[in-house]
């Protein structure tokens, strides 16, 4: 994570204190001291490793849509419970 705090930020979004609203632009960051030759911590791709793996990728992806699917069926489930719990509820009820 990016060390907001020496920067001035101590919210996790980014937003300065000192902004409130919509209206007042956008603050401006001053990125700390760097010496050409060192990873600073702040640096985008400095924690980051060179590649992943394909087999990694596709693994993590899986496992997402694993999880994601179980969330939807289990909300369709609760979905169809309900409606048939209540069909006197026409909005509830399964189109058709």
């Amino acid at each position: 994570m990016f060390p907001l705090r020496e920067w001035g930020f101590d919210s996790p979004l980014g937003h300065h204190p000192s902004h409130r609203g919509w209206g007042n632009g956008a603050a401006i960051m001053s990125l700390p001291p760097h010496s050409p030759g060192s990873e600073s911590p702040g640096q985008p791709g400095a924690h980051l490793p060179e590649s992943v793996p394909l087999k990694t990728l596709i693994a993590v992806n899986l496992k997402v849509l694993l999880v994601v699917s179980v969330f939807g069926a289990a909300a369709f489930g609760l979905w169809r419970g309900i409606a048939a719990l209540f069909p006197e509820l026409e909005w509830l009820q399964f189109p058709g």
